[in-house]
């Protein structure tokens, strides 16, 4: 593996982060660093960069952050610390099995771009339906490895955080990512029916149909995937994610989901068009709604997106998230308070919805919602 140069300050962000202390070389050439826990431990990261020695100190410093995670000096872990520290990011990896257990061939051509463009065409889609409604950009295709055959794409954190922002930028691409897997293992789940109540039971669980497409339709990753199962090129793949090392050193992690694709099925043609007629008919366009919802986030422009609990008191299942209009200062303030306090909103104004796209409201009035309380009664 050719490895690019890791910036400087990335490797004080990491080994910081993990208890390590640092002062200046007497020549001033290098920071040298040294680990609270192992007195003995030291090591050193020349100021230079560009310095013909940047690159052995590197491989070396990289080393000693695994044993400060307690994680195993082997390959694997090694490439996963060194994306890491290129890059924040929470990783989609495509593990591909064979009863050939050295996959000397690798996999064929044809599985394996099907499976990386796809999901790094479909992850954006989903992004941008998810109720977190992100834009993801600079997706990366990380490095491959052998033996279970790994094919990774990086999801990236934003690393500057914004004072509009709610939570945390690198919780909602971690939920993100974890709600990507979820979708998918929902899929698996649902029996194929008549395409009515299919349509019905996939958009009650909020999945996006661009997962449609991209797993179950011809050509799609599920289809492709299965075939070369039934030829024996490949055993299985499977679809997971795992937690970032140096973010999480002293966070709770969660567990991601590891989605076995021969669970899921193929859908024929005729029936994913049927679908998509079916989505392409809901349309809404509600004068002075009354929504009660949970806000999510606010971006840089002033915009708001949350998602729907009722809409004038109704169930509304069809609707994944609403991004509203500019808010003005004062219902920025009340967003925060709501965000804060995990308290709900109740705004009123005019939403509309097209096919295939988030609801849009028009705010008139937003205000914090407490729900009413039962009165005791005195005997």
């Amino acid at each position: 593996m050719q490895m690019q140069i890791i910036p400087r300050d990335k490797f004080t962000w990491a080994f910081e982060n993990l208890g390590w202390e640092n002062y200046i070389s007497e020549n001033d050439e290098y920071i040298v660093w040294e680990w609270k826990e192992r007195p003995d431990l030291w090591t050193v990261i020349p100021k230079n960069e560009k310095s013909g020695e940047y690159l052995k100190y590197q491989e070396q410093n990289i080393k000693l952050l695994l044993l400060s995670l307690n994680n195993a000096p082997i390959q694997e872990n090694f490439t996963k610390i060194y994306e890491q520290l290129l890059g924040l990011h929470y990783p989609i990896i495509s593990r591909f099995t064979s009863k050939n257990s050295n996959f000397d061939e690798g996999i064929p051509p044809e599985v394996g771009g099907t499976v990386i463009q796809t999901i790094y065409s479909n992850f954006p889609k989903f992004a941008k339906s998810s109720i977190y409604s992100r834009e993801i950009k600079n997706l990366k295709l990380a490095h491959t490895q052998h033996g279970s055959y790994i094919l990774k794409i990086n999801v990236p954190i934003e690393q500057s955080l914004s004072l509009q922002t709610l939570f945390p930028n690198e919780d909602q691409t971690k939920n993100l990512v974890q709600d990507y897997l979820n979708s998918i293992e929902k899929l698996s789940k649902i029996e194929e029916s008549n395409p009515k109540k299919y349509y019905e039971k996939f958009r009650s669980e909020n999945i996006p149909f661009c997962l449609i497409e991209a797993f179950l339709a011809k050509k799609g990753i599920v289809d492709i995937t299965k075939k070369y199962i039934e030829n024996n090129s490949i055993e299985a793949l499977f679809i997971k994610s795992e937690n970032n090392d140096l973010l999480e050193f002293r966070n709770k992690k969660i567990d991601f989901k590891t989605i076995d694709i021969r669970e899921l099925n193929t859908l024929d043609d005729e029936f994913i068009k049927i679908l998509k007629d079916f989505e392409n008919q809901f349309d809404l366009d509600e004068k002075g709604a009354e929504i009660i919802g949970t806000i999510y986030r606010i971006s840089e422009n002033g915009k708001a997106t949350f998602k729907a609990e009722s809409v004038n008191r109704k169930d509304v299942k069809n609707i994944e998230k609403i991004q509203t209009t500019e808010l003005t200062d004062e219902w920025k303030k009340k967003c925060y308070k709501a965000g804060a306090e995990d308290c709900k909103l109740k705004i009123t104004g005019d939403l509309s919805k097209k096919p295939g796209q988030p609801a849009k409201l028009i705010v008139g009035a937003l205000e914090l919602y407490e729900e009413e309380k039962p009165q005791l009664k005195m005997f």
